[in-house]
């Protein structure tokens, strides 16, 4: 190998290629200096260490451009993870937003629509009126909906009995499914502490569209996982993501949640889906409808 150095060049090197004996290479974010060494193969030197020309130039600038470009990518990914906040730091912005999104939904009152489906069929939609009552407990008051007609004869005997079982079967894991929503929407700030503390918080960079992601591992159960997408500016909570299970590991499921912003600032779920794929069950649940409670 023929080691190439910022002011150490080889004088055959030196003299067929015209480098100067204080020559320096700039590219942004690198200079080469006479500590930093390029290793060429020994196969570009011919003739007794006579090195041609026009083939050494054309290795040795296309080595070159390939090391420089590296080093500059280093450089770019080494200043943008520095300028990113700790974790800590962004643990900390994002309790203080739940807690004030929290506190801002309880002047609200609003409507959650339910919907139903199994295999991609809408088996049910159910409205609710929902409201925080004074000790803070989440209140749901049913709106009664005009029954969907029956379209097909209604079923007899053994049939009757098995369609009923199967409608038993769906209200169980709706139930549960739902059941399970609460448990990880809202995000709880003291399970978001606990599992900082317990070094079960990952960060990735910021993304194009301004976004950098915390993923928790173990937020609920052993073997779930959540993930927070943040705005990287303001901290605001903008998605969620969690892959969990029911009561069987395989009963898999995969919640998310995209997040809307009311006019006074107030942040809170808009929309909610649920998949169950064990069972075909697909559960959407959307907030609307958004107004004041009266004093």
């Amino acid at each position: 190998m023929i080691r190439l150095r910022g002011s150490g060049f080889p004088a055959a090197i030196k003299s067929e290629c015209g480098f100067s004996k204080r020559a320096q290479i700039e590219s942004p974010g690198h200079l080469l200096q006479k500590e930093d060494t390029i290793l060429l193969p020994k196969s570009w030197l011919l003739r007794g260490n006579v090195v041609q020309k026009t083939v050494l130039k054309q290795k040795f600038v296309r080595t070159l451009l390939f090391l420089l470009a590296g080093a500059s990518a280093c450089a770019v990914a080494q200043t943008s993870s520095e300028s990113q906040p700790p974790v800590e730091e962004r643990v900390a912005a994002l309790k203080a937003s739940l807690q004030a999104g929290l506190a801002g939904q309880r002047a609200y009152e609003w409507i959650e629509t339910t919907t139903v489906s199994i295999k991609g069929e809408k088996k049910s939609r159910t409205q609710n009126r929902c409201y925080y009552a004074i000790d803070g407990d989440l209140q749901k008051v049913p709106i009664e909906t005009e029954p969907q007609s029956e379209g097909r004869r209604k079923p007899r005997g053994i049939r009757k009995r098995v369609v009923e079982h199967k409608k038993e079967d769906i209200a169980d894991a709706t139930t549960q499914a739902v059941a399970l929503v609460k448990e990880y929407i809202p995000p709880v700030p003291e399970r978001i502490q606990k599992a900082k503390d317990e070094g079960k918080i990952s960060m990735t960079p910021q993304d194009s569209a301004g976004r950098i992601k915390l993923t928790i591992a173990d937020y609920l159960k052993p073997g779930d996982s959540m993930t927070l997408s943040l705005d990287s500016v303001s901290n605001a909570l903008l998605g969620i993501e969690v892959a969990t299970f029911m009561e069987k590991a395989k009963d898999t499921i995969v919640l998310t949640a995209d997040l809307a912003t009311l006019p006074d600032g107030t942040i809170y779920p808009s929309t909610i889906i649920l998949d169950v794929k064990s069972q075909n069950l697909s559960i959407h649940i959307s907030n609307s409808g958004h107004q004041k409670l009266t004093p």
